[in-house]
């Protein structure tokens, strides 16, 4: 009995392994093999040109400063906000948390559209401060590495804020308050009882956001490439739009090398972080700020507000006008740019693909998560862990790192995937797996094991089990997991634009190439439809797990 209900198991974790092996790992191993020059004679050549290319190590000190200034921004504004809200009295944290959530739902690459904007040579923030002044010249410069820092700090914050309140959260307050009644004052109980206590959390958030300063394509190039200022990712989409894969394999190996230390070192972490001493005699008391209370809480609104608001407010406007530039008055107003999405052939397609493709692998990437879920959870199969880091891996991996190792990977037979749209419905498979397997998993581990055991005691088979007791289980963490990755692949911009071809364009494809063929106005219009489809669903999503919340989950 005990046999055949592992058969099951095994053949589904064999399938499992055969699936991440072949789709990820495989062309990972490729990938790497190419930049020493494999298949085919062993040379160190592009990596000898990487050494003595100036212009590899500017890219390279570009991606480090712009990550460590990134990380910084996000440490400093994400841990004083997650404090202010989870640890002080001052008023309005409802607001502030509502606004780090639209930040977070903003995608990065539309954020930055807004920016651009707003501070852009022509942005109508720059051209205020340039008349209230007298200015010759834009007082701010966007195009630039800290132009590029700092919007992707802005963007990045929440991941900070989310795990430094988590951890403040689980604190349990009688350490705090033991060494207040030894004496210790504000300051020092901070230093020196919470700070060490929420230091793993605090570091783990800040390894995620360095992790995702080096796979954000979009704001790199948009921010950078206007003034040739390389990053990593932007200079391996460029020596491959120069046909010259080998230095773009050896430049990804170099960025695959920053990514998966910082993975492997924020996992080693998240053990500490998650396994911090948890609150169980109530929260701390609020720290009362006294007459800084109100002044303190407007700082922070203000802060989160034009952060989240500013550049959603710049997109909408020029969505509106005739022209960008003009002021928003009733007689500038063109209503006609959102008609346009659904009169241009090209943006009809690309929504078409966008919705088809993000569909698709949504469904297959649930469907992944559930089953490697359930090995990970709900067996004891050797190699289970295994398993489930290896589906976990594709986090670590930036967009044109990933698209360049599938392009190598399916260009021949005998699974000739490249100039069709399957390539880029694996591609987003295989990037966004382990975001529904986070959801997947999480909702697992609520759910108690011996209610599928009790039916299987009852007479009722393995599949019957789990299809009956388990699945309506969890069937809102699957729809919330199927929800984030088609929001996740409905966005993205770097997989698609590498791997599309005439007549597989996405969303992403033409707000990041065709601006100057739509306009400004059009461009915006679409923006914010993208934008407000993803509100929209993460609005569902934290619905769900609000409830699941309430329950007891998560």
């Amino acid at each position: 009995m005990v046999k055949s209900a592992k058969r099951p198991e095994s053949i589904a974790a064999g399938l499992s392994w055969a699936l991440l092996l072949f789709f990820f790992a495989y062309p990972l191993v490729l990938l790497l093999l190419k930049g020493f020059g494999l298949p085919g004679r062993p040379t160190l050549g592009p990596y000898r040109g990487l050494l003595w290319n100036p212009l590899g190590w500017e890219a390279l000190r570009n991606t480090l400063l712009v990550g460590a200034t990134t990380t910084l921004l996000s440490l400093v504004s994400g841990a004083t906000l997650a404090w202010l809200a989870a640890r002080s009295d001052i008023p309005g944290k409802r607001v502030l948390r509502a606004m780090v959530f639209l930040t977070f739902a903003t995608p990065p690459y539309i954020g930055t559209l807004g920016w651009i904007q707003a501070l852009g040579h022509s942005g109508w923030l720059n051209l205020l401060l340039m008349r209230a002044f007298g200015l010759a010249h834009p007082p701010i410069e966007i195009y630039s590495l800290s132009g590029i820092a700092v919007v992707m700090g802005l963007y990045l914050y929440p991941l900070v804020f989310w795990a430094t309140e988590g951890a403040l959260l689980r604190l349990d307050p009688v350490y705090e308050e033991e060494a207040a009644l030894s004496g210790a004052g504000r300051g020092k109980v901070l230093v020196k009882v919470v700070l060490p206590m929420i230091l793993p959390a605090l570091l783990s958030g800040g390894l995620l956001v360095f992790m995702h300063s080096l796979s954000c394509f979009a704001v790199a190039a948009e921010l950078g490439l206007p003034r040739r200022r390389y990053l990593l990712v932007t200079l391996v989409y460029s020596a491959l739009s120069h046909y010259d894969v080998k230095g773009a394999c050896a430049l990804s190996s170099v960025l695959l090398a920053l990514s998966g230390g910082a993975f492997f070192l924020r996992r080693s972490l998240l053990g500490n972080a998650d396994g911090g001493v948890r609150a169980e005699g109530g929260r701390a008391r609020a720290m009362e700020l006294g007459a800084l209370r109100v002044p303190v809480g407007f700082l922070a609104l203000a802060f989160a507000a034009v952060v989240a608001l500013l550049p959603l407010l710049s997109l909408v406007g020029t969505s509106l006008v005739r022209a960008w530039g003009l002021p928003l008055r009733p007689g500038n107003l063109a209503p006609a740019n959102y008609l346009e999405l659904f009169r241009n052939p090209l943006v009809v397609r690309a929504i078409r693909n966008s919705l088809a493709f993000a569909g698709l692998a949504a469904g297959i990437s649930t469907l992944l998560a559930l089953g490697i879920g359930y090995l990970a959870e709900r067996t004891r199969l050797c190699g289970r862990r295994a398993l489930e880091l290896v589906a976990a891996l594709p986090l670590a991996v930036p967009g044109p790192v990933l698209a360049l190792a599938l392009i190598l990977a399916f260009t021949r037979p005998p699974l000739a995937l490249y100039n069709t749209p399957w390539i880029i419905v694996l591609a987003y498979t295989v990037a966004f797996t382990p975001i529904a397997l986070l959801t997947v998993s999480g909702g697992l581990r609520t759910v108690e094991g011996e209610l599928e055991e009790a039916a299987w005691t009852m007479g009722a088979s393995r599949l019957q089990g789990l299809r009956r007791v388990l699945l309506p289980l969890l069937g809102k963490e699957v729809l919330a997991g199927w929800i984030l990755v088609f929001l996740m692949a409905l966005r993205e911009i770097p997989l698609s634009l590498m791997l599309h071809t005439r007549g597989t364009e996405t969303v992403g494809v033409v707000l990041f190439s065709f601006r100057d063929t739509l306009g400004v106005e059009v461009t915006a219009a679409l923006a914010v439809v993208v934008m407000a489809i993803t509100l929209a669903g993460r609005l569902w999503v934290a619905g769900i797990e609000r409830r699941l919340w309430g329950k007891g989950g998560v």
